[in-house]
């Protein structure tokens, strides 16, 4: 009981986020990619409000916002559908989009999951290499796993310390630096946090390393109790 994996979904045999195409909301916001989205969505949360997008062939993708229609997968079973002929493609997908407003103000804007039986609320949408962009999904309907999610405590502490380093500078030595536009509040807290989190790194390699130790010693033990217990059975020196 307690061991590797309990308590959680298998992880072991999932792919990653990292390994499969992704759709950010957050990009098509703050690039401009699609205008219509800095505007109030709708006065009436009734109002359905989605998102054409088609895969280009250089990787790219042209979208455009439709207000007032559901047409999702476009199968001709909801009234409000937009017309085939007004598609970019006959591979475009539409893509539901929320509004929430957050309690310090400010408007956040959210996908829906395309899939009938999901239909959650998420930011970013995936899908794999080979298909177009009617595949996109959550990563809960892929199963798809953080890349975190298969690190050890180790690399994982490593990871968030690189991520932090990543926002000031280190030279080659590990000396870390205020860059110029920022306040040296936030670099001290930075690096307090980097050093933190290196210790933290230390420890546990430190405690891996002695728990191996004890391990070992403990296989060791065995074998030879399990050697001695043979050793003394009747008729062992005729085995031998």
């Amino acid at each position: 009981m307690g061991g590797f994996g309990s308590g959680s979904l298998p992880r072991a045999g999932r792919s990653k986020t990292t390994d499969v195409l992704t759709l950010d909301i957050r990009g098509l916001t703050q690039f401009d990619l699609f205008p219509e989205l800095d505007r109030p969505l709708s006065n009436s949360v009734s109002v359905p409000i989605e998102l054409e997008i088609v895969a280009l062939e250089n990787g790219q993708y042209a979208g455009r916002v439709w207000v007032g229609t559901a047409t999702g997968y476009g199968l001709g079973v909801r009234r409000n559908e937009v017309v085939r002929e007004h598609w970019f493609a006959d591979t475009s997908m539409f893509i539901q989009i929320t509004e929430t407003r957050p309690h310090l103000g400010g408007r956040r804007f959210w996908f829906r999951c395309p899939r009938s039986t999901c239909q959650r609320r998420c930011l970013v949408l995936y899908r794999e290499y080979h298909t177009n962009a009617r595949a996109f999904a959550c990563r809960l309907c892929y199963r798809l796993a953080y890349p975190t999610q298969r690190m050890g405590t180790i690399d994982r502490l490593d990871a968030r310390a690189e991520k932090e380093v990543r926002r000031i500078i280190q030279t080659l030595e590990g000396e870390l630096l205020r860059p110029r536009w920022m306040r040296r509040r936030t670099f001290e807290r930075i690096a307090r946090k980097v050093n933190a989190l290196d210790r933290a790194a230390d420890s546990a390699s430190e405690h891996t390393s002695a728990s191996l130790a004890r391990m070992a010693e403990t296989l060791y033990r065995t074998a030879e109790r399990s050697r001695s217990v043979v050793a003394t059975m009747p008729g062992a020196d005729r085995r031998k």
